[in-house]
């Protein structure tokens, strides 16, 4: 439940406050689901409230080396 919430917090609220055109909340919407998907299968399915710094830093390492995304396929600032 506190991904669903979390997730559309971010998505509907903090996005759309912000002005982000609805493409670009899609974006965010499709790499965060992503990071879901990692922490599910890859950090034990924690809660979001749960999760590091180390842990985003793991996904993005796994991005570049396992899935070989390029700079511009990691950006760092994307959730800024």
């Amino acid at each position: 439940m506190k991904w669903a919430l979390w997730l559309d917090l971010f998505l509907k609220r903090h996005c759309t406050a912000r002005g982000l055109s609805p493409k670009t909340i899609a974006a965010y919407g499709d790499t965060l689901n992503g990071f879901r998907t990692f922490v599910r299968f890859r950090l034990e399915d924690r809660e979001p409230d749960l999760l590091t710094v180390n842990d985003v830093l793991v996904y993005v390492d796994h991005l570049r080396r396992e899935r070989l995304n390029g700079a511009s396929a990691v950006n760092p600032e994307i959730l800024t």
